[in-house]
């Protein structure tokens, strides 16, 4: 694994991290450093597009909700798999499982990401929630 990869397994297991934070805190805005905006989820139902930083808190806030009743505690990405396509653009597949207080896994899903490098720093650019 290259530097670079090295980096961006890092820097999504901090973005993962990140979300439990924003759960725990109850503040969507805490995901959002690692969101680019504008920027897009791609679902069964479509594609949703956030456009603003107000649009990119509601979609985490929107995330949590189904977690709540389910006693929600942690996330651990048991895989992180990073393509590098070129110096400022990778695709990023995670295996991840979500754990409720008693550390029972509740969901475990599978996610991929396109990130880019921008002037910030490393930035998601898009969400795919898929099949193994």
């Amino acid at each position: 694994m290259g530097e670079v990869e090295a980096f961006l397994t890092d820097w999504i297991r901090e973005y993962s991290d990140h979300f439990v934070l924003s759960f725990r805190e109850n503040d969507p805005s805490l995901v959002r450093p690692y969101c680019h905006i504008p920027s897009m989820r791609l679902t069964q139902d479509g594609v949703k597009v956030m456009a603003t930083a107000e649009e990119v808190d509601a979609h985490w806030a929107a995330a949590h909700v189904p977690l709540r009743p389910l006693d929600y505690h942690n996330s651990i990405l048991h895989t992180v798999d990073v393509k590098l396509l070129n110096p400022g653009a990778a695709f990023i597949t995670v295996d991840c499982g979500r754990y409720n207080v008693r550390n029972e896994e509740i969901m475990r899903f599978y996610s991929s990401y396109t990130v880019c490098k921008t002037a910030e720093g490393w930035k998601i650019t898009s969400w795919i929630g898929h099949n193994p």
